[in-house]
């Protein structure tokens, strides 16, 4: 495999990683977090039915 090609799936892998983790986050929801986590506004504004 050539390396661009595993840059591309390492990338890949690593975004639907955070993306799983800031879904289940958003999910089982935060305790005690005083600052939003990267990505929430983001989440929030997409899916304004989600929030609590």
């Amino acid at each position: 495999m050539n390396q661009p090609v595993r840059i591309l799936i390492t990338l890949l892998a690593a975004c639907l990683v955070l993306f799983g983790w800031l879904w289940l986050e958003g999910r089982t929801g935060r305790s005690g977090a005083a600052q939003p986590f990267p990505g929430e506004t983001v989440l929030l504004a997409a899916y304004p039915e989600k929030s609590v």
